[in-house]
C-alpha cells in the first residue's frame, strides 16, 4: 500500500507541476545526492533520477514528466537494472523535496503519504476499496 500512496502522491505532484518547478526541484536533489556519494569516493554513488527514469516511475516525453502509478510497469527486479529496494528509495526521496499544496496548507509530500498509511494501517478495505481511498485522499476529495 505505501508504494501505491506513494506513487499516486508523485503522481499528482507532477500532474500539477505546471511550471516544472516541482520536477526541477527532484532533479535537483538527486544531484545532490549524487554529488555527496561521489565526493565521498563512492564508485556508483545513489542516482535518484536516473532510477526513476530508468525503471520507469517517472516518464519523460518531451520535457513532459509523469508517474507511472502501476508499479507492475515499473522496470525492476532480477533481471532489470535497478531493483525494487532501489525503486522505493528513489521514490520516498522524490517525495521528500516534493510538496503538496493543493488540500490546504503546504506539506511535504513524504508526510502527506505517510499521514494515509498512519490513517489506514489497520483498515480491511480490500486491494480495489484502497485504491479508490488512496485515489480520493491524492486529490483531497471526500469518500462518497
Amino acid at each position: 500500500m505505501s508504494n501505491t500512496v506513494n506513487a499516486q502522491t508523485l503522481s499528482e505532484v507532477l500532474k500539477r507541476d505546471e511550471d516544472g518547478s516541482s520536477i526541477q526541484a527532484i532533479i535537483d536533489y538527486s544531484d545532490r545526492i549524487k554529488e555527496g556519494g561521489e565526493s565521498r569516493g563512492n564508485p556508483k554513488p545513489f542516482d535518484m533520477m536516473e532510477i526513476l527514469l530508468e525503471s520507469e516511475i517517472i516518464i519523460e516525453s518531451e520535457g513532459q514528466y509523469q508517474a507511472e502509478i502501476d508499479m507492475r510497469k515499473w522496470k525492476t527486479g532480477f533481471r532489470e537494472e535497478y531493483s525494487g529496494a532501489d525503486a522505493r528509495q528513489a521514490l520516498k526521496d522524490a517525495l521528500t523535496i516534493s510538496v503538496v499544496d493543493w488540500c490546504g496548507n503546504p506539506v511535504p509530500a513524504n508526510d502527506f503519504a505517510d499521514l494515509y498509511l498512519d490513517l489506514h494501517e489497520d483498515s480491511q478495505a480490500t486491494e480495489a476499496e484502497h485504491l479508490e481511498n488512496i485515489e480520493e485522499y491524492v486529490q483531497c476529495r471526500p469518500g462518497d
